[in-house]
């Protein structure tokens, strides 16, 4: 299957987990991402085309910000080749000014 992102995708080294703000709950921790996308491994599925409101924290701050928050949608969920996990593609839908720049900052420096 050919790769059709326009940008590229920096994987993450440590673990970061992706919460729904709306819940509390740990979505998954993510695994890659870049300004418009990125991907989470988690113990539950979660179905495509969902909408979620949620946050990453940082590793550490930039400018003074340690949390970015973002709407995404899921775009595919698919099970890992052990069944134990699942891998969900989200691209970016809402995200304000602010912590797409330092999004931006985070990428070019992980």
């Amino acid at each position: 299957m050919s790769d059709k992102r326009k940008q590229m995708r920096v994987d993450v080294a440590v673990r970061l987990p992706v919460v729904d703000v709306n819940t509390g709950m740990v979505v998954g921790d993510l695994a890659n991402m870049s300004t418009a996308g990125f991907m989470v491994l988690t113990n539950d599925p979660r179905p495509a085309h969902s909408v979620f409101q949620l946050s990453l924290a940082l590793p550490k701050p930039i400018q003074g910000v340690d949390t970015l928050y973002f709407g995404a949608e899921s775009l595919w969920c698919n099970a890992t080749d052990d069944q134990q996990q699942y891998w969900i593609g989200f691209h970016l839908i809402d995200i304000s000014p602010r912590d797409q720049e330092i999004l931006e900052q985070y990428l070019a420096s992980a």
